[in-house]
Protein backbone atom coordinates (compact mmCIF):
# COMPACT_ATOMS: atom_id res chain seq x y z
CA UNK A 1 0.00 0.00 0.00
CA UNK A 2 1.38 3.84 -0.69
CA UNK A 3 0.94 6.13 1.93
CA UNK A 4 0.82 9.71 1.57
CA UNK A 5 3.57 10.51 4.14
CA UNK A 6 5.68 8.15 2.07
CA UNK A 7 4.84 9.95 -1.13
CA UNK A 8 5.65 13.26 1.28
CA UNK A 9 9.41 12.08 2.30
CA UNK A 10 9.47 11.48 -1.55
CA UNK A 11 9.36 14.82 -2.32
CA UNK A 12 11.50 16.73 0.16
CA UNK A 13 14.19 14.26 -0.43
CA UNK A 14 14.33 15.53 -4.27
CA UNK A 15 13.82 19.28 -2.96
CA UNK A 16 16.35 19.27 -0.36
CA UNK A 17 19.05 18.07 -3.71
CA UNK A 18 18.18 20.85 -5.45
CA UNK A 19 17.64 23.57 -2.72
CA UNK A 20 20.51 25.21 -2.62
CA UNK A 21 21.39 24.51 -6.79
CA UNK A 22 20.72 28.48 -7.91
CA UNK A 23 18.12 29.35 -10.86
CA UNK A 24 16.91 26.04 -11.57
CA UNK A 25 15.97 24.97 -7.97
CA UNK A 26 12.00 26.23 -8.00
CA UNK A 27 11.57 25.48 -11.65
CA UNK A 28 12.66 21.51 -10.16
CA UNK A 29 10.39 21.78 -7.60
CA UNK A 30 7.37 23.00 -9.11
CA UNK A 31 8.31 20.12 -11.43
CA UNK A 32 8.26 17.55 -8.24
CA UNK A 33 5.11 19.23 -6.91
CA UNK A 34 3.04 18.71 -10.62
CA UNK A 35 4.35 15.80 -11.01
CA UNK A 36 3.08 14.06 -7.36
CA UNK A 37 -0.79 16.28 -7.83
CA UNK A 38 -0.85 14.24 -11.13
CA UNK A 39 -0.45 10.59 -9.65
CA UNK A 40 -3.53 8.51 -9.09
CA UNK A 41 -1.72 5.37 -7.64
CA UNK A 42 -2.22 6.66 -3.67
CA UNK A 43 -5.45 7.34 -4.36
CA UNK A 44 -6.11 4.38 -6.42
CA UNK A 45 -4.65 2.36 -3.91
CA UNK A 46 -6.74 3.67 -1.26
CA UNK A 47 -10.09 2.75 -3.27
CA UNK A 48 -8.85 -0.78 -3.90
CA UNK A 49 -7.59 -1.13 0.01
CA UNK A 50 -11.12 0.03 0.78
CA UNK A 51 -13.20 -2.02 -1.40
CA UNK A 52 -11.54 -4.96 0.37
CA UNK A 53 -12.10 -4.00 3.54
CA UNK A 54 -15.87 -3.31 2.33
CA UNK A 55 -15.53 -7.24 1.29
CA UNK A 56 -14.48 -8.40 4.36
CA UNK A 57 -16.88 -6.44 6.79
CA UNK A 58 -19.78 -8.05 5.12
CA UNK A 59 -18.61 -11.27 6.28
CA UNK A 60 -18.43 -10.19 9.94
CA UNK A 61 -22.06 -8.75 10.03
CA UNK A 62 -24.45 -10.47 12.45
CA UNK A 63 -26.74 -13.36 10.56
CA UNK A 64 -23.59 -13.56 7.33
CA UNK A 65 -23.21 -16.16 5.31
CA UNK A 66 -19.69 -17.14 7.33
CA UNK A 67 -21.87 -16.99 10.97
CA UNK A 68 -24.47 -19.36 9.83
CA UNK A 69 -21.97 -21.76 7.86
CA UNK A 70 -19.69 -21.88 11.06
CA UNK A 71 -22.99 -22.66 13.06
CA UNK A 72 -24.33 -24.88 10.91
CA UNK A 73 -21.04 -27.14 10.93
CA UNK A 74 -20.74 -26.95 15.04
CA UNK A 75 -22.62 -29.40 16.69
CA UNK A 76 -26.45 -28.36 18.07
CA UNK A 77 -25.39 -29.24 21.96
CA UNK A 78 -21.82 -27.77 21.36
CA UNK A 79 -22.44 -24.06 23.75
CA UNK A 80 -18.59 -23.71 24.39
CA UNK A 81 -17.84 -23.62 20.46
CA UNK A 82 -20.97 -21.86 19.47
CA UNK A 83 -19.78 -19.07 22.18
CA UNK A 84 -16.20 -19.37 20.38
CA UNK A 85 -18.08 -18.50 16.99
CA UNK A 86 -19.43 -15.29 18.67
CA UNK A 87 -16.09 -14.05 20.25
CA UNK A 88 -14.46 -14.81 16.42
CA UNK A 89 -16.95 -13.14 14.86
CA UNK A 90 -17.23 -10.13 17.61
CA UNK A 91 -13.42 -9.52 17.52
CA UNK A 92 -13.47 -9.62 13.29
CA UNK A 93 -15.65 -6.71 13.58
CA UNK A 94 -13.50 -5.07 16.08
CA UNK A 95 -10.07 -5.91 13.59
CA UNK A 96 -12.39 -4.24 11.19
CA UNK A 97 -13.51 -1.35 12.84
CA UNK A 98 -10.04 -0.66 13.65
CA UNK A 99 -8.27 -0.63 10.29
CA UNK A 100 -11.08 1.34 8.81
CA UNK A 101 -10.52 4.44 11.99
CA UNK A 102 -6.38 4.26 10.80
CA UNK A 103 -7.93 4.66 7.09
CA UNK A 104 -9.37 7.12 7.84
CA UNK A 105 -6.42 8.69 9.38
CA UNK A 106 -4.74 7.98 5.93
CA UNK A 107 -7.28 9.78 4.08
CA UNK A 108 -7.01 12.91 6.00
CA UNK A 109 -2.91 12.62 5.49
CA UNK A 110 -3.66 12.16 2.07
CA UNK A 111 -5.80 15.50 2.13
CA UNK A 112 -3.62 17.57 3.68
CA UNK A 113 -0.85 16.78 1.32
CA UNK A 114 -2.51 17.57 -1.52
CA UNK A 115 -3.76 20.94 -0.50
CA UNK A 116 -0.32 21.63 1.02
CA UNK A 117 1.59 20.82 -2.22
CA UNK A 118 -1.18 23.13 -3.88
CA UNK A 119 -0.21 25.79 -1.25
CA UNK A 120 3.53 25.27 -1.52
CA UNK A 121 2.99 25.47 -5.92
CA UNK A 122 1.47 28.30 -5.28
CA UNK A 123 3.95 30.41 -2.95
CA UNK A 124 6.51 29.38 -5.51
CA UNK A 125 5.02 30.54 -7.84
CA UNK A 126 4.30 33.65 -6.12
CA UNK A 127 8.00 33.81 -5.35
CA UNK A 128 8.65 33.75 -8.91
CA UNK A 129 6.40 36.78 -9.67
CA UNK A 130 8.27 38.70 -6.82
CA UNK A 131 11.38 38.19 -8.85
CA UNK A 132 10.22 39.30 -11.48
CA UNK A 133 9.50 36.17 -13.13
CA UNK A 134 12.95 34.30 -12.50
CA UNK A 135 12.36 31.00 -10.49
CA UNK A 136 15.57 31.58 -8.63
CA UNK A 137 14.45 29.59 -5.46
CA UNK A 138 16.61 31.75 -3.05
CA UNK A 139 15.64 31.82 0.25
CA UNK A 140 12.86 29.46 0.19
CA UNK A 141 13.40 26.18 2.18
CA UNK A 142 10.49 23.77 0.18
CA UNK A 143 10.96 21.61 3.20
CA UNK A 144 10.31 23.54 5.82
CA UNK A 145 7.67 24.89 3.90
CA UNK A 146 5.76 21.73 3.01
CA UNK A 147 6.24 20.76 6.53
CA UNK A 148 5.01 23.88 7.79
CA UNK A 149 1.86 23.48 5.21
CA UNK A 150 0.99 20.01 6.30
CA UNK A 151 1.50 20.75 10.37
CA UNK A 152 -0.83 23.09 9.55
CA UNK A 153 -3.48 21.82 7.24
CA UNK A 154 -3.50 18.61 9.79
CA UNK A 155 -4.67 20.81 12.25
CA UNK A 156 -7.53 22.13 10.57
CA UNK A 157 -8.44 19.07 8.99
CA UNK A 158 -8.12 17.39 12.65
CA UNK A 159 -10.44 20.25 14.20
CA UNK A 160 -13.14 20.24 11.76
CA UNK A 161 -13.67 16.04 11.16
CA UNK A 162 -12.93 13.11 13.14
CA UNK A 163 -11.34 10.32 11.77
CA UNK A 164 -15.60 9.15 12.38
CA UNK A 165 -16.83 11.38 10.50
CA UNK A 166 -15.36 9.87 7.46
CA UNK A 167 -17.54 8.44 4.86
CA UNK A 168 -15.27 5.51 4.17
CA UNK A 169 -15.51 5.14 8.15
CA UNK A 170 -18.97 5.09 8.14
CA UNK A 171 -19.65 3.21 5.53
CA UNK A 172 -17.22 0.26 6.76
CA UNK A 173 -19.20 0.08 9.78
CA UNK A 174 -22.52 0.04 8.49
CA UNK A 175 -21.48 -2.85 6.64
CA UNK A 176 -19.56 -4.68 8.95
CA UNK A 177 -23.59 -4.12 11.54
CA UNK A 178 -21.06 -2.15 14.27
CA UNK A 179 -22.71 1.22 15.68
CA UNK A 180 -20.82 4.72 15.26
CA UNK A 181 -21.31 7.62 17.41
CA UNK A 182 -22.52 9.38 14.01
CA UNK A 183 -25.57 6.82 13.39
CA UNK A 184 -26.60 7.44 17.40
CA UNK A 185 -26.71 11.16 16.84
CA UNK A 186 -27.99 11.34 13.10
CA UNK A 187 -30.55 8.39 12.80
CA UNK A 188 -33.01 10.59 15.23
CA UNK A 189 -31.86 14.00 13.60
CA UNK A 190 -34.38 16.03 13.74
CA UNK A 191 -33.27 19.05 10.93
CA UNK A 192 -34.72 22.04 12.76
CA UNK A 193 -33.18 25.58 12.55
CA UNK A 194 -32.33 27.89 15.71
CA UNK A 195 -34.83 30.41 15.01
CA UNK A 196 -37.80 27.90 13.66
CA UNK A 197 -38.70 26.14 10.52
CA UNK A 198 -38.49 22.62 10.07
CA UNK A 199 -36.16 20.89 7.16
CA UNK A 200 -38.04 18.64 5.40
CA UNK A 201 -37.00 15.59 4.13
CA UNK A 202 -37.81 13.15 1.36
CA UNK A 203 -39.37 9.35 1.95
CA UNK A 204 -35.93 8.19 2.30
CA UNK A 205 -35.00 10.41 4.99
CA UNK A 206 -32.82 12.58 2.72
CA UNK A 207 -33.20 16.30 3.78
CA UNK A 208 -34.75 18.71 1.24
CA UNK A 209 -32.98 22.10 0.26
CA UNK A 210 -35.59 24.68 1.10
CA UNK A 211 -34.86 26.55 -2.11
CA UNK A 212 -34.99 23.69 -5.28
CA UNK A 213 -36.95 21.49 -2.53
CA UNK A 214 -34.36 18.92 -4.43
CA UNK A 215 -32.40 16.06 -1.95
CA UNK A 216 -29.67 18.68 -0.44
CA UNK A 217 -26.74 18.71 -1.93
CA UNK A 218 -23.21 20.53 -0.60
CA UNK A 219 -24.95 21.84 2.46
CA UNK A 220 -24.24 25.27 3.77
CA UNK A 221 -25.66 26.19 7.30
CA UNK A 222 -26.52 30.28 7.78
CA UNK A 223 -24.52 31.19 10.87
CA UNK A 224 -27.28 33.30 11.81
CA UNK A 225 -30.80 31.44 11.90
CA UNK A 226 -28.69 28.17 11.50
CA UNK A 227 -30.55 26.81 8.52
CA UNK A 228 -28.96 24.92 5.88
CA UNK A 229 -29.34 24.98 1.88
CA UNK A 230 -27.59 23.33 -0.95
CA UNK A 231 -24.66 25.68 -1.69
CA UNK A 232 -25.93 25.97 -5.62
CA UNK A 233 -29.12 26.70 -4.64
CA UNK A 234 -28.64 29.93 -2.31
CA UNK A 235 -25.72 31.18 -4.06
CA UNK A 236 -27.89 31.20 -7.02
CA UNK A 237 -30.42 32.90 -5.11
CA UNK A 238 -27.88 35.87 -3.65
CA UNK A 239 -26.81 36.11 -7.17
CA UNK A 240 -30.51 37.41 -8.41
CA UNK A 241 -31.27 39.46 -5.13
CA UNK A 242 -28.08 41.32 -5.06
CA UNK A 243 -25.96 39.27 -2.58
CA UNK A 244 -28.86 39.41 -0.10
CA UNK A 245 -32.09 37.99 0.49
CA UNK A 246 -34.26 36.83 3.79
CA UNK A 247 -33.60 33.27 4.54
CA UNK A 248 -35.86 30.99 2.64
CA UNK A 249 -36.63 28.40 5.27
CA UNK A 250 -40.40 29.53 6.07
CA UNK A 251 -41.21 30.46 9.20
CA UNK A 252 -37.36 32.08 9.96
CA UNK A 253 -37.16 35.41 11.14
CA UNK A 254 -34.19 36.21 9.70
CA UNK A 255 -34.63 38.94 7.14
CA UNK A 256 -31.20 39.15 5.47
CA UNK A 257 -28.76 36.30 4.37
CA UNK A 258 -25.49 37.19 2.78
CA UNK A 259 -22.67 34.68 1.11
CA UNK A 260 -20.12 35.51 3.89
CA UNK A 261 -22.52 33.67 6.81
CA UNK A 262 -22.51 31.26 5.02
CA UNK A 263 -20.31 27.64 6.48
CA UNK A 264 -20.24 24.10 5.56
CA UNK A 265 -22.74 22.24 7.54
CA UNK A 266 -20.31 18.83 8.31
CA UNK A 267 -22.96 17.56 10.53
CA UNK A 268 -25.71 17.80 7.63
CA UNK A 269 -23.18 16.12 5.47
CA UNK A 270 -22.75 13.42 7.36
CA UNK A 271 -26.40 12.80 8.06
CA UNK A 272 -27.20 13.20 4.36
CA UNK A 273 -24.84 10.01 3.23
CA UNK A 274 -25.81 7.75 5.77
CA UNK A 275 -29.20 8.52 4.55
CA UNK A 276 -28.45 7.90 0.94
CA UNK A 277 -26.24 4.87 2.03
CA UNK A 278 -29.51 3.22 3.84
CA UNK A 279 -31.36 3.72 0.72
CA UNK A 280 -28.53 1.61 -1.63
CA UNK A 281 -28.74 -0.90 1.24
CA UNK A 282 -32.45 -1.23 0.90
CA UNK A 283 -32.29 -1.33 -2.72
CA UNK A 284 -29.76 -3.39 -3.06
CA UNK A 285 -31.64 -5.84 -0.39
CA UNK A 286 -35.30 -5.59 -2.33
CA UNK A 287 -33.35 -6.81 -5.50
CA UNK A 288 -31.51 -9.20 -3.95
CA UNK A 289 -34.74 -10.89 -2.28
CA UNK A 290 -36.91 -10.71 -5.66
CA UNK A 291 -33.75 -12.52 -6.96
CA UNK A 292 -34.13 -15.04 -5.00
CA UNK A 293 -37.65 -15.34 -5.33
CA UNK A 294 -37.01 -15.50 -8.88
CA UNK A 295 -34.60 -18.68 -8.04
CA UNK A 296 -36.83 -20.14 -5.94
CA UNK A 297 -39.82 -20.18 -8.50
CA UNK A 298 -37.91 -21.47 -10.92
CA UNK A 299 -36.49 -24.63 -8.72
CA UNK A 300 -39.97 -25.07 -8.35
Amino acid sequence: RLYCINKSLSVLSTMSRYANHGSSASNVALAVVNSHLEKKETVDGCRTNHDLLATVAERFIKGSLLEKTLLFLADDDAEEEKAEIEKFMSQGRREVKNIALHNAKQQRQQEAFKTSLRSLKTQILNKADQDGNQADGDGMDFEATLNELMTSELSKLEESKKDEDYDTYQEICEKAGIETNAQRVDDDIEFVGHEGGHQSATQDGIPRCPISQQEMVDPVKNTNCGHTYSREGIMSLLTQKNGRCPCPMGGCANKEVKADQLEDDTQMGIAINRARRRKQTMQEKLSQEAADVDESDEEM
